[in-house]
């Protein structure tokens, strides 16, 4: 009774100690003021007369209140963070804010909202104000300046080594900008919109776009992609601009005691762009804390206090372990593996040390899977005129930048039907179209445009000396093409059709996060799985990485780093007893090689592409300048994957304690020229890794591997489901 007493007194002393924290700390509201310091800012504000704007906001907020100031151009300057509560500080502020110069050649409109996206203690800013006049432009027009931080961004590398090979040639900075400005624009924008989507959990609802243009058409769509505001207001020195300006910024819904958590960053190794988010600036007085999240903890602390003292009182002992469910998630797995390591009882790989920790009920699926992926598999080429199934089981699709491939059970083997996941427009007429019919090519019709797909697409574009279009752009899904889910869907229909039983598990392939954060995988696998589930699917996800381990490391108790080469992306999954420990992607692979050779040598990239898959053997000596170009960028390419693994293997400590070697294996279209394997083996000796490797193997079917493990993986679904 004593020892009861004793615990609800320290409790209690505890939660009133933090409760009269928060009576302060609750009260100190933040607000972050992010301003534009690129030169064309003075088109729209000539006289800078927004800094003298923000200054009178600010005075006119209720105090106590925390503003954050920074500029930016082409990275994050903060400037100063401070109470606002005397006249002292105000004038600290406004002597800050007057020697802020926008002056910058280039403004590089991604780096406020990393700034934001990364930003520690979200939940205590009560409004976030980025003022710019909205123009994304990192190359200038005037000055032919190309920001100095894209330059080195890894982001951009594949654009970077373009500009180094065209200024190389002899190109002047006029042609070099007139050629590559545009892909750099385009590029930036998608950097821009991925970084908004995120902010949108979070943060989104409390953040203003201040367009000092009155006319950007960026500021107010990325508004409301994140459900901010936006604010089209010329810079006017009056009080009706500052009550216009407060008035939009606490327009924003009021936060609720539980805002929902941020995505959190990508990873973005090498990118310093935001290095200083979520580190606070020089602070004069004062300190902002998310008050009320502290209180409800405080709470939490006595009500638990007290409840485990009553529930011991009455048991007098252990609670009984409820019984354990079929289905065991990876994160609880994965802390069942911890806390056998806590005891002493490292697992080695192996069957028997799944049953150890996990029990039997799991060995059914496992051994499903083993034997699946001991069936070969036969492969083949969607045909001209061929129908397509409708499947009575299982299903799994690979749905890749360069195919698309589809994989059944067919008894004794795995049957895989791949298509190229491409497409080429032509003008309709009734000619056309009885060409296309006589000739057996697959097309769809819409609007005024035919569009050819599939292998016919790729035959297409060789006859015309020219390149296909592609609805997946490095490995996701572009919304730059307008009818790029619609080809997606046209190639998959001419794969499998409505399954037999509706709801049949299909299990598709999705990338890892990308290393350098272009394009959304969120979306991506959101936009896939509507689709399949509208034909009657039960849709089911799997990172590329980790279908190669179920395909290829039956043997090693799927164990092991399965790495998908790719068209668009290359995919790197570290698995452990087949839990995904680390997996992520680089989008630099097979499409990077064709572009990059044809640039060189003057080709289209889907001729180069062809020449590749038909005739490339990195054993052999190169005998022309396309073979010379091919051995280069394929030896750069695995350079830069194995450097990947090296940096984000050593920066992680989420590997577990493996006593063994494990298996490299690769996979995908992009490993398949003979010698790959060897160039690869021969570049990992030069990196040093925190694992062992026992030995680095080939896929038996490289570029059916993704698809034939997503199939392994919707088998095993479906048995669960049984």
């Amino acid at each position: 009774m004593k020892a009861a007493k004793s615990v609800l007194t320290i409790g209690s002393i505890v939660a009133f100690f933090l409760v009269c924290q928060v009576s302060y700390a609750g009260n100190t509201r933040e607000g972050i003021i992010l301003f534009d310091q690129s030169g064309s800012i003075k088109k729209s504000d000539p006289k800078l007369r927004s800094k003298a704007l923000v200054v009178a906001f600010v005075r006119s907020l209720e105090k106590p209140y925390k503003i954050v100031f920074a500029g930016f151009d082409e990275e994050i300057h903060e400037y100063m963070a401070l109470v606002v509560e005397t006249e002292t500080n105000m004038k600290a502020l406004a002597e800050k804010v007057e020697k802020i110069d926008a002056s910058s050649y280039s403004s590089n409109l991604e780096i406020p909202f990393k700034y934001l996206l990364e930003r520690d203690g979200k939940e205590a800013i009560e409004f976030a104000l980025i003022i710019s006049d909205g123009k994304p432009d990192i190359w200038d027009g005037r000055l032919r300046y190309l920001s100095k931080r894209v330059k080195s961004n890894p982001r951009y590398e594949d654009l970077n080594r373009q500009y180094h090979v065209l200024e190389a040639s002899g190109l002047s900075p006029d042609e070099l900008f007139d050629r590559l400005r545009p892909l750099y624009h385009e590029r930036n924008v998608e950097v821009i919109e991925e970084r908004v989507f995120r902010l949108k959990d979070g943060l989104g609802d409390r953040l203003v776009l201040w367009d000092l243009s009155g006319e950007s058409g960026y500021l107010k769509g990325w508004a409301e992609e994140c459900g901010g505001r936006y604010l089209p207001m010329k810079a006017e020195e009056d009080a009706t601009s500052v009550d216009r300006l407060k008035k939009v910024i606490f327009s924003v819904p009021a936060r609720s005691t539980s805002v929902p958590p941020s995505r959190g960053p990508s990873p973005d190794l090498g990118d310093e762009a935001g290095k200083h988010a979520g580190q606070h600036p020089k602070q004069i007085s004062g300190d902002g804390a998310g008050g009320w999240t502290i209180a409800v903890v405080a709470a939490l602390f006595v009500l638990v206090g007290a409840g485990c003292i009553i529930v011991f009182r009455k048991s007098g002992k252990k609670a009984v372990r409820p019984e354990r469910k079929k289905e065991l998630a990876p994160e609880v797995a994965e802390a069942g593996r911890q806390d056998a390591d806590k005891q002493g009882q490292h697992v080695e790989p192996g069957i028997e040390g799944h049953r150890e920790i996990f029990g039997d009920v799991i060995s059914a699926p496992i051994e499903k899977a083993k034997e699946a992926a001991e069936k070969p598999v036969t492969a083949k080429e969607k045909g001209i005129g061929e129908g397509a199934e409708s499947p009575g089981g299982p299903v799994g699709l690979d749905i890749g930048t360069s195919h698309i491939v589809a994989a059944q059970e067919k008894g004794a083997h795995i049957q895989a039907v791949k298509q190229v996941n491409a497409f080429f427009a032509v003008p309709k007429s009734k000619f056309s179209k009885g060409i296309l019919n006589r000739n057996q090519v697959m097309y769809y019709e819409r609007g005024d445009l035919l569009y050819v797909i599939g292998y016919s697409a790729e035959r297409f574009a060789n006859m015309f000396n020219m390149n296909t279009r592609r609805p997946i752009k490095e490995g996701l899904v572009t919304p730059r093409e307008e009818e790029g889910l619609n080809v997606i869907q046209a190639i998959v229909n001419t794969l499998i059709e409505k399954p037999e039983n509706f709801g049949e598990t299909l299990c598709f392939v999705i990338p890892g996060e990308p290393l350098d954060g272009r394009g959304s995988v969120v979306n991506h696998e959101s936009v896939i799985k509507k689709f399949l589930g509208g034909l009657g699917y039960h849709p089911v996800s799997i990172n590329e990485g980790m279908a190669v381990v179920l395909s290829e490391l039956s043997d090693d108790d799927y164990t092991g780093i399965g790495i998908s080469m790719g068209g668009g992306m290359c995919n790197i999954c570290l698995s452990y007893l087949s839990f995904p420990v680390i997996n992520y992607s680089i989008q630099t692979a097979g499409d990077y090689i064709d572009s990059m050779v044809g640039e060189a040598a003057g080709e289209p990239a889907t001729k180069i592409k062809g020449i590749k898959e038909q005739e490339l053997d990195l054993t052999k000596e190169p005998k022309d300048g396309i073979m010379r170009a091919l051995h280069i960028f394929y030896e750069e390419l695995i350079f830069k994957l194995l450097q990947s693994v090296q940096r984000v293997l050593s920066s992680t400590d989420k590997i577990p304690k493996i006593s063994s070697p494990i298996p490299i294996v690769l996979s995908g279209g992009t490993s398949m020229p003979n010698g790959c394997k060897n160039r690869f083996e021969k570049s990992l000796k030069s990196i040093q890794l925190p694992i062992e490797i026992s030995n680095v193997r080939l896929a038996e079917d490289p570029l059916n591997a993704p698809a034939k493990g997503a199939l392994i993986m919707a088998m095993t679904e479906a048995e669960h489901g049984k």
